[in-house]
């Protein structure tokens, strides 16, 4: 799994979150989407979980990219400032999920539902 957000801190209680989840592990971790894109291409997670918001490239900006390159790629959006067009957006792209950060203890079953196969 890779991590993509500009908040040391958010990182930090997503990668305590998953831990705790056998079979959820993280690859690497990114500050912004040039950071995560790069890393994608490395790592080549099962998923990966971006923030909306960060400074150079958004979240949605990255899921563009990377799901341009690898349609099947699983990505969850994970963000605090995420407004419905937004959300509607990112599954069009592809996403597979759409999380609200005060609902992070939730990520562990978005991730493995995302990594399970698209919607529908």
């Amino acid at each position: 799994m890779l991590i993509v957000d500009d908040d040391p801190d958010m990182r930090m209680l997503m990668r305590v979150t998953l831990d705790m989840h056998p079979g959820l592990d993280i690859a690497a971790e990114a500050t912004d989407g040039d950071e995560g894109i790069a890393a994608w291409r490395t790592h080549q997670p099962d998923v990966v979980v971006l923030d909306h918001r960060m400074p150079r490239m958004t979240g949605l900006q990255a899921a563009r990219e990377i799901l341009g390159a690898d349609p099947s790629q699983a990505i969850v959006m994970c963000s605090a400032y995420m407004d419905a067009a937004d959300r509607a957006h990112a599954m069009a792209l592809g996403v597979r999920a759409c999380l609200d950060k005060y609902d992070l203890a939730e990520l562990p079953d978005v991730v493995r539902h995302a990594v399970a196969g698209p919607p529908g």
